[in-house]
């Protein structure tokens, strides 16, 4: 049960990342015509889209606020090291 909610957060992250990167899309969208790879894995074109990594850092601190310091950290590296947008440092 815990970990449905931690994978909603990640993607409740990823929806609201998407929503505002450019160029902005539809998380859902990207997910649901995807295309699979030999692995059976999902693959978006995460470097299409970029980030400012302040807003990025922003969105991941606001989602996981009231969590466990160790969910936090599972969650950042997972949106990190995951399908998150390309983040741009200003």
């Amino acid at each position: 049960m815990r970990t449905e909610k931690l994978i909603q957060k990640v993607m409740d992250i990823y929806t609201e990342m998407y929503t505002k990167s450019e160029p902005s899309a539809d998380f859902n969208e990207l997910m649901k015509n995807a295309e699979i790879n030999e692995l059976g894995q999902k693959v978006i074109n995460f470097n299409d889209y970029i980030l400012d990594a302040k807003v990025g850092d922003e969105i991941i601190r606001k989602h996981c606020r009231w969590l466990r310091k160790w969910d936090k950290k599972a969650i950042m590296f997972e949106v990190y090291l995951g399908a998150s947008p390309k983040f741009k440092k200003e």
